[in-house]
Parts: C-alpha cells; sequence; structure tokens
C-alpha cells in the first residue's frame, strides 16, 4: 500500500481541473431504494385512499347481495302468496303487475316469476323452489330474468308527456 504522499504525488494538475465535473449531481436518475421527500409525502394518501376504496367496495358488495333474486323473494314471498298456500301462482303473480307501489327491485323478481308462469300456467312456485330452482334442459332460470328486467326497469324512462311532442 502507497503512502498519502506518493499517492498525491501521481495526481496530475489536469486531473484536478477535471474535479468541478466530477462534483456535479448526475443528469440521469439513478435508482434508489429510498424515498424522495415527495414520494413520501404521496404515501399517507395513497394508504388512506386505498382504505377509502375498500370501504367503497365493501360496500358494494353489501349492496349487492340485498339485491339478489333470493334476497327479494325472501322479502316478499309472504305478501305474494295470497292464499297462504306456500306456493305463487300465475294469478297471484298477475295480480301484482299493475300495481303501482312495488319498489323497483320486487317488480324485477315478479317480471321473472311471470315470464316463467305464461310459458307455464298450470305451475305454482313454492318458496323452496324460487331459492333452489331444479337443474336441467328445462330449468328456470329466475337469476337471469331477474338481472334482465333489473336492466329493463332501470332503463325505462318515466316521462308521462314527452316535451318534445307537447310543443306541437
Amino acid at each position: 500500500m502507497q503512502s498519502l504522499p506518493a499517492m498525491c504525488s501521481n495526481i496530475r494538475p489536469e486531473m484536478i481541473a477535471k474535479l468541478p465535473a466530477l462534483m456535479q449531481p448526475c443528469k440521469t436518475p439513478q435508482p434508489t431504494m429510498y424515498l424522495t421527500l415527495h414520494e413520501r409525502s404521496r404515501f399517507p394518501f395513497m394508504i388512506l385512499l386505498m382504505i377509502v376504496l375498500l370501504q367503497a367496495l365493501d360496500l358494494v358488495a353489501q349492496k349487492a347481495a340485498g339485491d339478489s333474486f333470493e334476497s327479494v323473494v325472501t322479502e316478499h314471498f309472504e305478501n305474494w302468496d295470497v292464499d297462504h298456500d306456500g306456493k305463487v301462482t300465475h294469478a297471484e303473480i298477475d295480480r301484482l303487475i299493475p300495481l303501482p307501489d312495488i319498489p323497483a327491485q320486487a317488480s324485477a323478481a315478479i317480471a321473472a316469476l311471470h315470464m316463467y308462469l305464461i310459458k307455464h300456467p298450470q305451475s305454482a312456485l313454492s318458496f323452496e323452489t324460487l331459492l333452489h330452482p331444479p337443474e336441467g334442459k328445462n330449468a328456470p332460470n329466475f337469476k337471469k330474468d331477474f338481472r334482465a328486467a333489473k336492466v329493463h326497469i332501470a332503463a325505462v324512462t318515466r316521462v308521462l308527456f314527452a316535451p318534445w311532442l307537447l310543443d306541437q
């Protein structure tokens, strides 16, 4: 190993002239494992944003669970079964169709039952059949019909008198 005076004797004047240029910061960003001050200030915000988004997703999942065909049937079956025999018939469902005070979710479930009972007018659907329909080629697909009815009900405009017709 060389002594310090011996190492300093090898330094040439042109090397000393280049030192200020070597001391300048690098033009290209270098990867670092440490967060800059700007990034550190965003970190708590990102955590807060993730917490809020997770809570929002949880609320959406809870709302979606409450809007399922099974939950609507469970809530309204006793009102639909007029004669309280444990089954809804075509006549009992038809009685509900023109009533204006039925909520949209219940209307969609009624529409799904109505679509099935039009094709099978002699059928009577029990509560258990509605929650767990039989499987097979001709089995009812209440959930699919329920979703289709929900989309249709949401898309319907509720304009009694169209404004573009009133100006004529």
